[in-house]
């Protein structure tokens, strides 16, 4: 059994987090989408118990074309 909420903070957030947890109900999925990195700590903390947590895989959210084919020597120029 899986549940999703998103919690988003931005129009386009950079970031994606999908967290799993264990319930008496089998694993419960959180997502949270949001721009800073930083502020996953606290979507963490005001989430279900961290305890719980199974897994946090966290992913870039954004698929622009403009960074379909930027290279980091590209994006040191920028």
């Amino acid at each position: 059994m899986s549940n999703v909420v998103a919690f988003p903070r931005s129009s386009v957030p950079r970031w994606r987090a999908e967290v799993v947890y264990r319930s008496d109900l089998g694993p419960l999925e959180i997502v949270h989408v949001f721009e800073e990195i930083e502020d996953l700590a606290a979507l963490i903390e005001h989430g279900p118990d961290w305890r719980c947590m199974v897994s946090c895989e966290i992913t870039l959210n954004r698929s622009g074309k403009e960074f379909a084919t930027l290279t980091i020597e590209q994006a040191a120029k920028l």
